[in-house]
């Protein structure tokens, strides 16, 4: 999950915040597969990826809070609305496998 709370300018745009946000060098193919299953599970589950993004971050043993950098009203609305949500036990499990070291 990495990829997704942490990133670094690279030359490629990040599918789940857009190009404003440059994911990392080092590790790329496992986090560019963490990114392609977050966006997956977001469109069957007809969220936006990074609902299914902070809500797994949140949800992740160990993990206090995911941090939220959102830069406009709309954004913290869409972090906002992840409050309740609950990810079912197969897409939490499946993006646990694909982040897996």
């Amino acid at each position: 999950y990495e990829a997704l709370v942490s990133y670094v300018r690279t030359a490629r745009c990040c599918p789940v915040f857009g190009c404003s946000a440059k994911i990392r060098v080092s590790g790329v193919k496992r986090d560019m597969a963490v990114v392609e299953a977050v966006c997956r599970a977001a469109e069957g589950l007809d969220l936006s990826p990074v609902q299914v993004a902070l809500a797994w971050v949140r949800d992740r043993p160990g993990e206090t809070a995911p941090i939220v950098g959102a830069r406009t009203a709309a954004q913290l609305r869409t972090a906002l609305s992840v409050e309740d949500l609950t990810l079912p036990s197969e897409i939490v499990a499946a993006l646990d496998d694909v982040s897996a070291d």
